[in-house]
């Protein structure tokens, strides 16, 4: 696995901006330090707790509807929906610039396809972490270590699959974010 220089995470922090510039309230600069320490020295979810809790809070009706499908697809199954709301957060977080989300998704996939190391996404995607209203998205982005860790220990078959469906997913919200800002941009002109 070739990892991304972690000059490229830092550029794209760059141009996010300070946390100051990027937070509106106090409780998310708090939370800020608190949280990306605590990401980058520890995990912070099982896979049982992200199966059930995480995947839970994000999507009630999907946690409720896995339960039926056959026992060997629940794990793959459960690992790409979490990745896949992680990657449309990251996409439809406003208050960051739609060039530093597009970038971001494309290191977050590289990410997911073993191109990146998980420390320079941890790092890139603590940036959203504090900007997220929802705690349930919150938790998500947090336990996004965990869901890579995961992703590893896969069977190679279902990590494969993953992979596939994930870069599929990502390379069109890549496309969503660039055209949405796109059509903005032109009718505010």
């Amino acid at each position: 696995m070739s990892a991304l220089p972690a000059s490229s995470a830092s550029a794209i922090q760059r141009s996010i901006g300070s946390r100051s510039e990027i937070l509106d309230d106090d409780r998310a600069r708090s939370n800020f330090p608190r949280w990306h320490h605590r990401c980058r020295l520890q995990t912070m979810s099982t896979r049982p707790q992200l199966e059930t809790t995480i995947l839970r809070s994000v999507s009630r009706s999907f946690y409720l509807s896995i339960r039926f499908l056959p026992a060997r697809l629940r794990e793959p199954i459960a690992l790409a929906y979490l990745l896949a709301r992680a990657t449309d957060t990251v996409a439809d977080t406003a208050k960051i610039s739609r060039s530093v989300r597009i970038e971001t998704l494309k290191m977050l996939s590289d990410g997911i396809q073993g191109k990146a190391s998980r420390e320079v996404v941890v790092d890139l995607i603590a940036s959203f972490v504090p900007l997220q209203t929802n705690a349930s998205e919150q938790r998500l982005l947090e336990s996004l270590p965990d869901c890579l860790a995961w992703l590893e220990r896969m069977e190679q078959a279902d990590r494969t699959d993953i992979r596939v469906v994930l870069e599929k997913i990502t390379h069109g919200q890549k496309t969503r974010c660039w055209r949405w800002a796109s059509a903005t941009e032109w009718r505010s002109s």
